[in-house]
């Protein structure tokens, strides 16, 4: 399985992560840790938050972070079928 780092066709620097989570703290911790490791992080708090995201034009994201319990009509399970329908 490769990994991020191992891959060769973009360098790690290059790669964006969204990372959806809506507890503050642990938001911040994965953020900072992502980006110390050289990745280019996006934050959303909640699914209807990172669709919004997502539906950018243009929007580069390589990898989805996502917790599975969020407040809101859809949670992490809902926000992985809908990107799957929309954005494989």
């Amino acid at each position: 399985m490769a990994s991020f780092e191992t891959r060769g066709d973009l360098p790690p620097q290059r790669r964006v992560v969204l990372v959806v989570e809506d507890e503050l703290l642990i938001l911040m911790a994965l953020a900072a840790h992502l980006d110390d490791k050289g990745f280019t992080v996006r934050e959303a708090c909640c699914a209807a938050d990172a669709i919004a995201i997502l539906e950018e034009p243009g929007c580069p994201i390589d990898l989805v972070f996502s917790d599975v319990r969020m407040p809101g009509k859809m949670d992490g399970f809902g926000l992985s079928r809908w990107i799957f329908e929309n954005r494989p």
